[in-house]
């Protein structure tokens, strides 16, 4: 249920943000150069949104001082680099940019801070829920081993452990776990038609979290290159589909659940050392 709650409260997250988003592109583009580019969250960034909840408008924001930027960054996190953050934010804001009629961005600002405040809201859920996943998580017995698997780290081992379950004995072979993950295409073959085409009958947050797995496999685990096939000699190639990796994945972890014991000793050979933490 915790694991459940924690992905439907980063979906809304999500979701609000695209609502601010839309809304800012039609009359706040500077706001999407500031916070869209480069900066990992976007606009649900804690910095992000104690900037805007400063300045709701475009010709508010061109008036903005070094030190009214800078006291919204530290109320936002910030800890290193304020000073360049703060004199890239203020050109930034002070750039030429179209405008709407004066009442009409007035209140388009408004609505905009009716949005973040939603936002706010499902930010601080999210990040709520994640820390109530993460500790019955890591009590679990099979916490060792799902985390020992390259590219899941609590939230998202959390989520998979929630959909598939502690039980060794549920899914007979790899081919039904990837049936019941939608990672294994369905193959209708009639005289000399064969059609090779997704699966749609699945379980849809065990086929979310299969793609981020696979995407933090293929990008940013070192322990990857077993599970994705890339050289171990270090040489460049083409990363496989996300698709491909997530099928592999799945495989992988069926058979370490029917040939491994849930203890740290007993963990894949490939464990990363430091998995990464996924939260959406």
């Amino acid at each position: 249920m915790l694991a459940r709650a924690q992905q439907d409260a980063v979906w809304r997250r999500q979701q609000a943000a695209n609502q601010l988003r839309s809304l800012l592109r039609e009359y706040y583009p500077t706001a999407l150069d500031a916070f869209l580019t480069g900066r990992n969250g976007g606009l649900a960034h804690p910095e992000a949104r104690a900037i805007l909840a400063i300045e709701p408008t475009p010709a508010i924001a061109a008036k903005l001082t070094k030190p009214q930027i800078r006291a919204a960054l530290k109320r936002g996190g910030r800890q290193r680099y304020t000073e360049a953050e703060t004199k890239r934010l203020q050109e930034t804001f002070r750039t030429d940019c179209a405008h709407q009629p004066p009442l009409v961005e007035e209140a388009m600002g408004k609505q905009m801070l009716a949005l973040l405040r939603q936002l706010d809201a499902a930010a601080e859920g999210a990040e709520d829920l994640a820390k109530a996943v993460e500790s019955p998580f890591q009590e679990h017995p099979d916490a060792d081993l799902i985390t020992s698997f390259p590219g899941l780290g609590s939230l998202l081992g959390a989520r998979v452990l929630a959909e598939v379950g502690d039980d060794r004995d549920r899914f007979a072979d790899a081919r039904a776990l990837k049936a019941y993950s939608g990672s294994a295409p369905i193959t209708r073959a009639s005289g000399k038609k064969r059609y090779v085409g997704r699966r749609f009958v699945k379980n849809n947050r065990l086929t979310h979290a299969g793609y981020l797995w696979a995407f933090a496999a293929i990008t940013v685990s070192p322990g990857a290159n077993p599970t994705t096939g890339t050289a171990a000699n270090g040489a460049t190639g083409t990363q496989p589909h996300n698709a491909t990796c997530s099928t592999a994945c799945w495989g992988c972890s069926i058979t370490a659940c029917k040939t491994e014991s849930p203890t740290a000793n007993n963990a894949p050979s490939h464990r990363s050392p430091n998995p990464p933490r996924l939260d959406s």
